[in-house]
């Protein structure tokens, strides 16, 4: 577990550093390296020597061996926090007891909890946060919900909740996300 915090401190301390250079640490290099490319496309993060012929670069590549160290570490981290989905119940205001899970009301957010993903999406957001150094969770109604809300054709539950998604957005939401 040392190793692991000197490896994200040392990280960390690379990405305060503001650095132009093509050996900056930037986040898109931070995001490959976390999932496993720490060569990049056309040998962007290579910071060696390439050979020059497309088939000489081809022979090198073939020997180029990496090990992909960072990606695993963050998911063992991500696995110590969110290793077991939560064991949750719901508790109405004011009642003394929380529901059973066969009421329609824990099933329905149960069904929902599974089906849009919910703590996988929550272990993306973990993974990513620890790579990027930040990240946003988006729960968000698509745009073609949006005349049913307003006229109100849903009015149980389980078909709100069907229509509510989540998803992990990597960088600060800036840009137009669309419907994700």
């Amino acid at each position: 577990m040392e190793d692991v915090q000197k490896l994200l401190t040392a990280l960390l301390r690379l990405r305060d550093k503001k650095d132009s250079s093509p050996r900056a640490l930037t986040q898109a290099k931070r995001w490959a390296f976390a999932r496993g490319d720490y060569v990049g496309a056309n040998y962007a993060y290579w910071t060696g020597l390439i050979p020059r012929t497309e088939e000489a670069k081809t022979e090198w590549a073939k020997t180029i061996v990496t090990e992909d160290v960072i990606g695993p570490c963050l998911n063992r981290i991500v696995g110590g926090m969110l290793g077991k989905d939560w064991e949750w119940s719901l508790l109405p205001e004011g009642a003394g007891e929380a529901l059973p899970p066969e009421d329609e009301r824990v099933a329905a957010l149960s069904d929902w909890h599974r089906e849009a993903d919910a703590w996988g999406v929550l272990k993306e957001l973990a993974f990513g946060t620890l790579a990027l150094g930040s990240g946003s969770l988006r729960v968000y109604i698509p745009d073609a919900y949006a005349e049913e809300a307003q006229q109100g054709a849903v009015t149980d539950l389980r078909g709100a909740l069907e229509r509510i998604h989540v998803m992990f957005v990597p960088a600060a939401p800036s840009a137009d996300l669309g419907d994700g």
